[in-house]
């Protein structure tokens, strides 16, 4: 069931830079401008110790056969999926079941909070089984996991950064469903990291459709390829071509040029092979779980008898601020 709470930004639950003026949809104005879907600062200072996970790094160590990395990335993929499928150790436990299930508070109570992401009493409960996450909870999640590329980025600066924006970004750019106006969205990328989308690794762009399902495009901008992921197998053609629409118009923007070679990018819609639920309320668990092994470039090898779980282990990431790492 839709808690309600994921409509367009209205400019209280997202860090706001204070540029382009959009709508909520709600009938309000919010009067000083489009979310930029950032949250903190890569140098928040959330970002403390993670669970690391030893394993070879594709990025830092060479690579003679590509079937090689092929099959380190699968290795690393399901030890990740191990990590995640394991159960919680009894401080983690305590911290979790008093998050969801406990007693006292109002459910507007501020609970967790992730540079200028926050989480209420109420939206964190909808990590209980069966139900369907809101945008507090998910937006919240990719924040960690924006802290968590930036960590690793500072361990390897050979690594590339990764963004990953809310999906304000979607409402805004598609302006309600009114259509595409890329004026909502235009100054959004001066909050990724180093400020120049095109010099990024992947953009994540998480998207709230009707308010009832979230699905997900991934833009791999080395590759010039944007890729869709739908733990429903929908259709994304919309949300492939709005992405590509405004990588053409931020590279105008943004570098005074139309984008180079702008018809050998490809958009490819949902795979057979996406991890696909089981039932109609656990899509937001496998969106974030799509972000979260995306980010770390792992194959998708986790089902649904792993979502209860990834509940669980989102709800500790959010309260601690920080997230378990295969590196």
């Amino acid at each position: 069931a839709n808690d309600g709470s994921d409509a367009a930004n209205d400019g209280s639950d997202a860090a706001n830079d204070g540029s382009d003026a959009t709508n909520d949809g709600s009938g309000a104005d919010d009067g000083s401008g489009a979310d930029d879907g950032s949250g903190a600062d890569a140098d928040d200072e959330s970002v403390t110790a993670l669970v690391v996970f030893p394993q070879p790094n594709s990025r830092s160590s060479p690579v003679t056969s590509e079937s090689n990395k092929e099959a380190g990335s699968v290795i690393r993929a399901a030890n990740h999926v191990s990590a995640l499928s394991l159960p919680l150790r009894e401080e983690e436990e305590l911290i979790v079941q008093n998050a969801l299930y406990g007693q006292g508070g109002k459910n507007d109570d501020i609970i967790a909070s992730v540079g200028a992401q926050t989480v209420q009493r109420e939206s964190m409960q909808t990590l209980h089984p069966g139900v369907w996450l809101g945008d507090e909870i998910m937006h919240a999640y990719q924040q960690v996991l924006n802290n968590r590329n930036a960590d690793l980025c500072k361990r390897n600066p050979l690594r590339k950064h990764c963004h990953i924006f809310t999906s304000f970004f979607m409402t805004n750019i598609l302006d309600n469903n009114r259509g595409y106006k890329y004026d909502n969205v235009r100054s959004w990328h001066k909050k990724v990291p180093g400020g120049d989308l095109f010099n990024l690794d992947k953009i994540f762009f998480p998207v709230n459709i009707s308010r009832i399902h979230w699905a997900l495009v991934v833009v791999y901008m080395q590759e010039k390829l944007i890729m869709y992921y739908d733990s429903m197998h929908g259709a994304g053609q919309l949300y492939l071509e709005t992405i590509m629409r405004y990588i053409e118009d931020a590279h105008l923007a943004m570098k005074g040029t139309a984008l180079h070679n702008a018809d050998e990018w490809d958009l490819v819609d949902c795979r057979a092979d996406t991890p696909r639920q089981e039932n109609d309320y656990d899509c937001g668990v496998f969106t974030c779980t799509f972000c979260d092994m995306l980010s770390l470039d792992l194959p998708l090898v986790f089902s649904q008898q792993d979502i209860s779980r990834c509940r669980e282990k989102i709800a500790l990431a959010i309260m601690k601020g920080v997230h378990c790492v295969v590196d």
